[in-house]
């Protein structure tokens, strides 16, 4: 991580001395790359491997094949590395919810998803519906109209998440 970052607030400076500034520009590129290498030391750096690891800013879903016991050591060990980068955990208890997606295990083994409808946007006019397709014209939508889909976060595997050996720890 920065060792140091100065900052002025009304007319004062100030010293940071551990990670990345609140707001700046290049803070979320800085955190990406220290993370990215913070997980790749600490999965190496342990016997029992999760089997997948995706992260999103900092949420991170992972599979953990080896039972609640390992699962613990684990934890202590990745909260072990840095003071300041402290992971909790969320196990799943017949569904799990991660970035908006409802997440839960299917009787064959895999997992499956589902969105969760929300009704908090309300449109703001109704668009006009052509009677033909000569009528019709490309204008922006606007939130809660049918034409809308929804842009979610997705997890970049299968159903059952099965993953290559180069792709089971990435970045989402």
């Amino acid at each position: 991580m920065l060792t140091s970052t100065y900052f002025c607030i009304d007319g004062q400076y100030y010293e940071q001395t551990d990670g990345v500034a609140m707001g700046s520009p290049l803070s979320p590129v800085f955190a990406n790359f220290y993370m990215k290498d913070f997980e790749r030391k600490a999965i190496e750096k342990t016997t029992h491997k999760p089997a997948c690891w995706y992260r999103y800013v900092d949420d991170t879903f992972v599979i953990w094949p080896h039972g609640k016991e390992k699962l613990m050591e684990f934890l202590i060990h990745l909260n072990g590395i840095h003071n300041s980068i402290q992971f909790t955990m969320e196990i799943e208890r017949g569904h799990l919810p991660f970035l908006d997606i409802d997440i839960y295990g299917k009787i064959n083994g895999s997992l499956g998803h589902s969105l969760p409808e929300t009704h908090t946007h309300q449109p703001l006019a109704t668009p006009k519906i052509p009677s033909s397709p000569s009528q019709q014209t490309l204008g922006p939508l606007l939130p809660g109209t049918q034409s809308q889909s929804p842009m979610r976060p997705g997890i970049p595997c299968s159903s059952n998440l099965t993953a290559t050996a180069n792709s089971k720890y990435n970045e989402l």
